[in-house]
């Protein structure tokens, strides 16, 4: 019965990590590059020394 709540628990965590990263991706966050300045994303790097 606890493996059944933790794997629930840990699908729970995934969705929200998910969810969480697909919002950012839409409104120009970096998602997976190790700076701005690499990826050109509107998180800041190169267009904020603009």
């Amino acid at each position: 019965m606890i493996n059944w709540i933790i794997g629930f628990v840990i699908l729970v965590a995934m969705y929200f990590a998910f969810r969480s990263v697909v919002k950012s991706v839409k409104n120009g966050g970096c998602m997976g590059c190790s700076s701005c300045e690499h990826c050109g994303c509107s998180c800041g790097g190169e267009k904020d020394k603009k």
